[in-house]
């Protein structure tokens, strides 16, 4: 089981001129992955935005076939 699920984690920071000051944007995104088969893959990501103007969160889910 350990083979075919997965988890990565990434934060990122930048900071943003707006007009005479400098404003954070912080990111943090966490995706679990499952192999289904040798060849299919799924992938989730849930993304955390903190830009101080509401923090909005993205979701996201792929499949992926190789061959």
């Amino acid at each position: 089981v350990r083979d075919k699920i997965g988890i990565t984690g990434c934060f990122g920071s930048l900071d943003v001129d707006v007009g005479n000051a400098l404003e954070t944007i912080s990111e943090f995104t966490i995706s679990p992955s499952y192999a289904v088969t040798e060849n299919w893959g799924l992938i989730a990501e849930a993304k955390f935005i903190s830009d101080g103007a509401g923090d909005p969160a993205q979701f996201a889910l792929e499949s992926l076939i190789s061959f």
